[in-house]
């Protein structure tokens, strides 16, 4: 394991230091437990958005997906 050093305000720091007392725990677990939190967010939100790109690049490279208009409104018998 490696050391990384950040700079805080000293308004995080307060902070951090407050929710580490509430939580019972050290202010080196708190920030360590909340950088893995939005390290893993972001990666998920990261595989989502790709996800949703080759999608999309699937339903531009196939003419037959999705309906126009017309079919869906036939489909769901909107027309009668």
């Amino acid at each position: 394991m490696s050391t990384v050093s950040i700079r805080c305000s000293d308004e995080l720091k307060s902070n951090i230091r407050l929710l580490a007392e509430k939580h019972n725990r050290k202010p080196h677990w708190l920030m360590v437990e909340f950088i893995k939190r939005g390290v893993q967010e972001e990666l998920e939100r990261l595989r989502f958005i790709e996800e949703g790109e080759r999608e999309y690049q699937k339903m531009l490279a196939d003419p037959d997906y999705g309906l126009t208009m017309d079919q869906a409104i036939e489909h769901l018998e909107l027309n009668k």
